[in-house]
């Protein structure tokens, strides 16, 4: 076990509460309001942690799958710095905080709690293969922040996304920011008039996490959700954003050897030996079993 800097206490602190405010976060990290900030700023700018959306002034824990994917993902694309996870201790660190946040989520876990439900849906598009479609039918200011974020992630991975919105609230103008996101990606969003909550239908309905005022939290049946996969089809993007370097550690996945990736993918070996190596530094290791390793863990691969 890795020491782990004082910005994953502080996250660890997040995973073991639904979610926390400012005090209650100082009392059970130990750090005083200036070192706390310092701290949170630090997680938010990374993705690590996002505003509650059950009270106010209050954080919570964002799936470290899907947090370390994200700044992996970055970092690949050129979007930050090689060193970037070094702010977390380095991938080793980082990743140590997957196994924390499965012990405290089950245990912090309310039916009818917004940050519980965020929570499920990062996870569960971490383990998307192929498309995501959110479905929308309540305004929440606190979701566009996190849509640059979600989008992305998914689109580098090569997962299509589509957004649906139902009829009886589209107008509603506090949904402009929400539309601005998307717009700025050519993603159109589809009306529907009889959506069964706000959630994620994930794969073509293989998986469904719903949410609604008056039961809460569920994971659907595909039978009740593959109906509203059609309403994703005008808003859908296409597969195009996959990173080669993503695309190289797949390969490395399944075993294949520096020649045969450089000529599956046209590129030379040269340039597969240069992916290799950035994937080397990021996940902090020069075996190719451990490298693989580590990427099944981020659900990169």
């Amino acid at each position: 076990m890795v020491d782990i800097p004082p910005v994953l206490t502080v996250y660890a602190a997040l995973t073991r509460a639904r979610h926390l405010t400012t005090p209650a976060l100082s009392a059970a990290t130990g750090l005083d309001a200036a070192g706390l900030d310092r701290q949170i700023d630090t997680l938010s700018e990374l993705g690590w942690v996002q505003p509650s959306r059950d009270i106010p002034d209050a954080h919570r824990a964002v799936n470290p799958v899907l947090a370390l994917g994200a700044v992996i993902l970055d970092v690949l694309d050129g979007r930050r710095d090689p060193d970037t996870l070094d702010l977390l201790g380095g991938y080793s660190c980082a990743a140590q905080m997957v196994p924390v946040w499965r012990a405290g989520f089950p245990a912090t876990y309310l039916p009818t709690s917004l940050d519980s439900f965020s929570g499920l849906i990062e996870d569960a598009m971490t383990h998307a293969r192929t498309d995501v479609v959110s479905l929308h039918t309540t305004v929440f200011p606190t979701l566009t922040p996190l849509l640059d974020t979600i989008v992305s992630y998914l689109h580098r991975r090569g997962i299509r996304y589509g957004a649906v919105m139902d009829t009886d609230h589209h107008t509603d103008p506090r949904w402009q920011p929400f539309r601005a996101a998307l717009g700025t990606r050519g993603i159109s969003i589809t009306l529907a008039a009889d959506l069964p909550g706000r959630g994620l239908v994930i794969d073509e309905g293989l998986l469904t996490v719903l949410h609604t005022d008056t039961a809460g939290i569920t994971l659907a049946p595909c039978s009740v959700s593959a109906r509203y996969i059609s309403h994703s089809a005008g808003g859908a993007v296409p597969t195009v954003g996959r990173l080669r370097s993503l695309t190289v550690l797949t390969h490395l996945c399944e075993g294949s050897t520096t020649e045969k990736i450089a000529a599956a993918l046209g590129v030379s070996e040269r340039t597969v030996r240069r992916d290799i190596t950035v994937l080397r530094q990021i996940f902090d290791t020069h075996h190719r079993a451990t490298l693989t390793h580590r990427a099944a863990t981020t659900g990169l691969v």
